[in-house]
């Protein structure tokens, strides 16, 4: 009978195309694409801001900061937002065990800021909540969707506050 230690040897040593197979034992192994991999080993949190505010346009980014995981592409200080404007931004761990969390900061035309906290930690459910102290000229909306999976999306939603006049 074959050792584990040289049937790993042996199956290490042959190379497989994508779409070939290889029979071991009676079974049939097939590579797995490395796509397939990454998938089932990391997750990851995005933070969509949608900007349906008129009267407190441009919103601009102040910056953003995180205190787990890495952005999938990072947010740009300074960039503005007008009305009708959408931005996503994703927090990824290759880890699936590993903290992903931050705040991303925007200051509003009349000068208030918002600030929008993330987070999410193994074995508990994401988190995310906008808040402007002193909230005047805006309704904010945060919605959590997905929260059961490993790809939750927080969609914060700026508008006008009720009963204002939108262009």
């Amino acid at each position: 009978m074959m050792s584990m230690t040289a049937l790993a040897a042996a199956l290490l040593s042959i190379s497989c195309a994508q779409g070939d197979s290889l029979v071991v034992g009676g079974a049939t192994l097939k590579p797995v694409p490395a796509k397939a991999l990454q998938d089932e080993t990391f997750r990851s949190l995005t933070i969509e801001l949608v900007i349906e505010a008129s009267m407190v346009t441009p919103i601009n980014l102040d910056y953003a900061d995180l205190n787990g995981g890495a952005w999938d592409q990072p947010p740009l200080e300074g960039t503005g937002f007008q009305s009708g404007d959408r931005a996503i931004y994703t927090v990824v761990a290759d880890d699936p065990h590993e903290t992903l969390g931050g705040s991303i900061e925007l200051t509003m035309a009349y000068g208030n800021l918002v600030t929008i906290e993330f987070g999410w930690e193994d074995g508990s459910a994401a988190t995310c909540d906008a808040s402007d102290p002193d909230i005047q000229a805006l309704a904010l909306q945060t919605e959590l969707e997905d929260s059961m999976s490993t790809a939750p999306v927080c969609t914060v939603y700026f508008m006008n506050p009720p009963g204002t006049m939108t262009d």
